[in-house]
């Protein structure tokens, strides 16, 4: 009689029990909850802690496999002194070219891969393309205007192609191209008034009626 008893005192418990954790909404109220409780000491509480403290055992290694995971996918971008890592997950073919007063970045994206897919990210020293999820990052020796950067992609082949105007633009550099360019028009200029003159033809061509006859 008294075991009858108990056993409807202990499914009482539990079911205000129950009732009152359903309205939780976090996982680790609700266990807290129910080692917190006051139950009767009976085979079918017995039952109940091993059952709770199997899936507390379970849950907490799902939690540590969980962390495991995301530790593996969080990607080192730079290193302990601030200096922005080279990287190239997605593998894609790409070309650098320093300019005197730019970056220019060509990386060769997949053709038929949708324009949301890819995210560019300018900053002074370096450039990041997230495409799909995966980085590619390069360096950058000189700073750059992250606000003046510009980015266009081709409809032909794909290609993504960055332009990061320079912080400090080299002017002895700058100065030497100019150099070179005023050169070769003064080269052009020349090699265009180049040729022979036909005195013959000129001489042939001049009015000899204007000419004053000998005394």
């Amino acid at each position: 009689m008294k075991r009858d008893e108990q056993k409807l005192r202990f499914l009482q418990q539990k079911e205000n029990l129950i009732h009152h954790m359903s309205s939780i909404e976090d996982e680790h109220e609700k266990m807290k909850t129910f080692w917190d409780s006051k139950s009767e000491h009976c085979p079918e509480i017995r039952y109940e802690i091993a059952k709770y403290h199997r899936q507390g055992q379970e849950k907490g290694t799902t939690i540590k496999k969980d962390e495991k995971i995301l530790q593996k996918k969080v990607v080192q971008l730079f290193a302990p002194c601030g200096r922005p890592y080279n990287m190239n997950k997605p593998q894609l073919p790409f070309k650098l070219s320093d300019e005197d007063s730019q970056y220019i970045l060509k990386l060769d994206v997949y053709k038929y891969l949708d324009t949301s897919y890819i995210k560019v990210d300018v900053e002074v020293n370096y450039i990041r393309v997230t495409v799909k999820g995966k980085i590619f990052q390069i360096a950058l020796t000189e700073e750059v205007k992250p606000s003046e950067a510009s980015t266009q992609r081709s409809q032909i082949t794909g290609q993504l192609v960055v332009n990061a105007p320079k912080l400090h633009i080299n002017e002895a550099l700058s100065v030497k191209s100019t150099k070179r360019s005023n050169q070769t028009d003064c080269s052009e200029k020349l090699s265009e008034l180049k040729g022979t003159v036909d005195i013959q033809n000129i001489y042939q061509k001049s009015n000899t009626s204007e000419i004053p006859h000998l005394i």
